[in-house]
């Protein structure tokens, strides 16, 4: 088994006994982008996370569907990105409850490997109900797998039980084996628009939103996302790295701009009063620093472009004492970042 972050915590989970199965593998270029999809025993959760912990992956903060486990895989210059469910559940407010989860971890082959029925309609489902498309890596895979897909496997009858007429299991092997795949993903909008008029009504979002609010609450002060802030002169390069981490860094992220000048804090000092362009000024940068705060508990990675900290940069001009108090003010009117990166 080849010894990288992801090999040595399946391995883990394999001396515990969780009982765990592979759904999707990363599909960048490589494998090298995205998460790892995969299905763990409810009843195992507890001592997965702690065996993906001892390993060296970090759960990923925030309020997710299932559980991120991550890590960065120093000696493959990769991120491995571990995205755990417990059920099996497919389309809009995942309206379709396959119920076959139990049924599907006990088919598995060996090396965590799904069943080649399960692995058909796993994919065919995540394509059609999930994605609404099926694109060509999936294509490929459907098609080699339909030769052994069963139209009685724990997974199709969950499809049996949900799939509009005139539509069969059988009927749905049969295209994939023909390539029909135009048929597929019209079958497939057929199928998303049913699960959106059987999902939740408008007063069950907003209770089941109530409901989810103390854990959204709870990320802003536990396991929140980092706010770290680049600095540099003009033409440092700040851009180029923000943008960097946004292309290598598996985590949902997000930019806002912290310097002292431009957006609305020009339209501040246009104003020309000096009181009020004190209060204005003070109301646009903790405006700022909330949006950060706010995109961090949800989990976020914050990318603070400037930060206050420009204040204490040299200007070329000299300044008058009540130019130097505001300039002092604008530079501690609010806390740090976690991470403040120099270039």
């Amino acid at each position: 088994m080849p010894d990288d972050l992801q090999s040595r915590t399946l391995a883990a989970w394999d001396r515990l006994r969780v009982r765990w199965v592979l759904l999707r593998e990363p599909g960048g270029e490589g494998g090298a982008m995205g998460d790892t999809d995969l299905l763990l025993h409810p009843d195992d959760v507890g001592r997965a996370c702690a065996a993906a912990l001892a390993e060296g992956l970090v759960q990923l903060p925030g309020v997710h569907r299932g559980i991120h486990l991550i890590g960065y895989e120093e000696s493959a210059g990769r991120w491995v990105w571990l995205h755990c469910v417990t059920d099996l559940s497919y389309g809009p407010w995942r309206t379709l409850p396959t119920g076959a989860a139990d049924a599907v971890l006990e088919r598995r082959l060996p090396g965590g490997r799904l069943h080649p029925s399960d692995d058909f309609w796993e994919t065919l489902l995540h394509c059609l109900l999930d994605r609404g498309d099926i694109p060509t890596r999936h294509r490929q895979k459907l098609a080699a797998l339909a030769p052994r897909a069963e139209p009685s496997s724990p997974l199709a009858g969950a499809v049996e039980r949900r799939l509009p007429a005139p539509w069969t299991p059988t009927a749905v092997i049969a295209m994939v084996r023909d390539q029909e795949w135009s048929r597929l993903e019209e079958l497939g909008a057929r199928w998303r628009a049913a699960c959106r008029r059987l999902g939740p009504s408008v007063p069950s979002r907003a209770i089941a939103a109530l409901g989810r609010a103390p854990a959204q609450v709870s990320g802003l002060w536990l396991g929140r996302g980092v706010r770290a802030a680049l600095l540099g002169p003009d033409g440092a390069g700040k851009s180029t790295l923000a943008s960097g981490l946004e292309a290598t860094v598996p985590l949902p992220m997000a930019q806002v701009y912290m310097g002292l000048t431009g957006g609305w804090l020009r339209r501040v000092d246009k104003l020309r009063l000096p009181g009020v362009v004190r209060v204005g000024r003070m109301l646009v940068i903790w405006g700022r620093y909330l949006r950060g705060i706010v995109l961090a508990a949800r989990g976020k990675l914050v990318i603070f472009d400037r930060y206050i900290y420009d204040a204490e940069v040299p200007t070329p001009y000299q300044l008058g004492p009540a130019a130097k108090l505001a300039r002092w003010v604008d530079g501690h009117i609010c806390p740090g970042p976690d991470v403040t990166i120099l270039l």
